[in-house]
């Protein structure tokens, strides 16, 4: 329940955590995709509203969506709780 809420629910000094996190891709590259990219989920929000997740590679969306006040967490961990299509 703990790990839950903490990658659908998490706090804002838990998102400050995962700020400076890395993830390699790990496709015989050395690419490093960010955890949460605040510059990039803010030109997401505001050319496509939060229709921009649907198209990103990032791992940790509560994160980046928390940052930018956004009250759409609990909606997310329903609809991937549940396999719902939102």
């Amino acid at each position: 329940d703990s790990l839950s809420r903490l990658l659908f629910l998490p706090v804002e000094r838990e998102v400050g955590i995962f700020e400076n996190f890395h993830q390699d891709v790990n496709l015989g590259t050395k690419d490093m995709l960010k955890f949460i990219d605040s510059e990039s989920a803010e030109q997401g929000i505001r050319r496509r509203g939060l229709f921009y997740t649907k198209t990103i590679s990032r791992i940790y969306l509560p994160g980046e969506l928390k940052q930018r006040g956004m009250k759409a967490l609990l909606p997310l961990f329903t609809g991937n709780r549940f396999g719902l299509d939102l």
